[in-house]
């Protein structure tokens, strides 16, 4: 487990939080706990292949995000036994910050095609 102030380092490092927020002690206090259980959950991640999901998947990400590839998306559509579909934005890994209005028009695109069953 990294030291705080090499965590802290880290986590600016990623380019997702606000600068705001590390110049915050009380609030830093305060969340440091739940990033790190979040940093340890995915750490503790492992791959094993599974039976697809009959469900869609619609998946959104960053051309330039270097953490996960664009083909590492695209791999997702191995994970359903339904339609698999992948939009690409400008943008890293927080593409969602620059990309706002095309995300939210992808999602609103989406929701406009579910079909509810009234039972």
């Amino acid at each position: 487990m990294l030291p705080d102030q090499e965590f802290l380092a880290h986590l600016r490092g990623l380019g997702g939080t606000p600068p705001a927020f590390f110049d915050s002690p009380e609030l830093v206090d305060l969340a440091l706990p739940t990033l790190r259980a979040d940093f340890a959950v995915v750490a503790g991640q492992s791959w094993a292949p599974r039976t697809p999901i009959p469900v869609p998947i619609d998946a959104l990400c960053g051309a330039a995000d270097a953490a996960v590839s664009v083909a590492d998306v695209a791999a997702w559509g191995d994970l359903t036994g339904g339609p698999f579909s992948m939009r690409v934005l400008p943008g890293d890994h927080f593409f969602i910050h620059e990309e706002l209005p095309a995300v939210l028009e992808s999602v609103g695109e989406l929701l406009g095609q579910l079909q509810f069953s009234r039972g």
